[in-house]
């Protein structure tokens, strides 16, 4: 073997290790990239549900300039939450306030001024319209909340069955579960000793409210 062979197997061995660390290098810059893309992705997700949210309170308040009344939560033809405990989901809050909303001109015309990734039917086989944020996931509509009952009795006397997704607040408001989807449980301690009770409150942090926009 040639002093030359010899040489060019070394550059050549030499090569590899260098593409070797190149698609390393890739491969991190790809994972920085994705992370990045995903932060920004979030980022304007929540700021296009901010302005969604301050839309719906503006669609609330004409409302009750046009009719007087607040729009409620619960199906106001027997005083209860029978229609929404049915569906089995809180998101049904939602789409009393949009049917409700429809019925005058002025607010429907608001619904309808919203982005159609917002204001959408419920389903492929559901054509009842409601409002979901920018994560796909429908929003929450209250009159109002009073968390007045426990961890072991979330409905607790004269509360909401929904209350323990939701910070007390007595005007009407909307909400957005956020990035994770989750709601949480405000019955629950942050601090509590049990840690599956801390990670049911803590999924609550990345939500947002109408009344903090204000």
């Amino acid at each position: 073997m040639t002093p030359s062979d010899q040489y060019g197997r070394r550059n050549s061995a030499f090569s590899l290790v260098e593409l070797v660390m190149v698609m390393a290098a890739i491969v991190v810059l790809v994972g920085i990239v994705i992370g990045g893309t995903r932060k920004m992705m979030d980022s304007a997700r929540e700021s296009n549900t901010r302005a969604l949210l301050r839309a719906m309170s503006a669609i609330a308040t004409e409302y009750e300039v046009k009719t007087g009344r607040k729009i409620s939560h619960i199906d106001e033809d027997d005083g209860s939450h029978s229609a929404l405990l049915k569906k089995k989901e809180l998101p049904g809050t939602i789409t009393e306030f949009v049917q409700k909303a429809q019925q005058v001109p002025a607010t429907r015309k608001m619904l309808e001024s919203l982005d159609s990734e917002f204001y959408t039917n419920i389903s492929d086989t559901d054509t009842t319209m409601h409002i979901q944020d920018a994560w796909g996931v429908p929003l929450i509509y209250m009159r109002k909340n009073i968390n007045s009952g426990t961890p072991e009795d979330p409905a607790g006397t004269g509360a909401d069955p929904f209350s323990k997704f939701l910070p007390e607040h007595h005007d009407p408001f909307f909400s957005s579960a956020g990035p994770d989807n989750e709601w949480g449980n405000f019955l629950l301690n942050l601090n509590d000793s049990d840690p599956a009770n801390r990670q049911n409150a803590r999924l609550r942090e990345d939500n947002l409210y109408s009344f903090e926009l204000d």
